[in-house]
């Protein structure tokens, strides 16, 4: 049996957790402490995305990202789990493939993607929201990117 978490770091990320390929769990980053989260769920494998520069975000906003980014890999390090990273342009240039269209927005693609994995999948942070997540989406494709990479080195 295959566990893999998928995380997107960041202010509106999230962690999503597979289990063969299905989704078993999925939390908004701000609602989780990612060591015991993990932990609980049996994770031993963590894909996340591979920080980089918004050329947008303010020196203050980048800081205290990369301090959060920090802390998180410090943690899931200490912890024993094995981390992978992957670039935003590797998984979605993989995932996007399986999209017949490309939209003009990438996150647009990437919810059509998710949806064709998932198709029953609720992609909302909560009941009570009215657009999908994009922070879940993401984590999710991530953690799909990283299971087909895992499932691709044991062949």
């Amino acid at each position: 049996m295959s566990i893999i978490a998928g995380i997107d770091p960041g202010k509106s990320g999230a962690i999503v957790i597979l289990k063969d390929g299905l989704i078993y769990q999925k939390h908004l980053l701000s609602q989780v402490i990612p060591k015991i989260h993990l932990q609980t769920f049996g994770v031993k494998i963590v894909w996340i995305e591979k920080a980089q520069v918004m050329g947008k975000e303010s020196a203050k906003a980048m800081f205290n990202y990369g301090r959060d980014y920090g802390y998180m890999l410090g943690t899931l390090n200490g912890c024993g789990f094995d981390i992978n990273f992957v670039p935003p342009a590797v998984w979605t240039q993989v995932l996007h493939k399986k999209s017949p269209t490309t939209f003009d927005n990438p996150k647009t693609t990437s919810l059509y993607v998710a949806r064709q994995i998932w198709p029953t999948e609720d992609w909302r942070a909560s009941e009570r929201c009215r657009v999908p997540h994009d922070g879940i989406v993401d984590a999710a494709l991530i953690a799909y990117y990283g299971y087909l990479s895992e499932n691709s080195k044991s062949s």
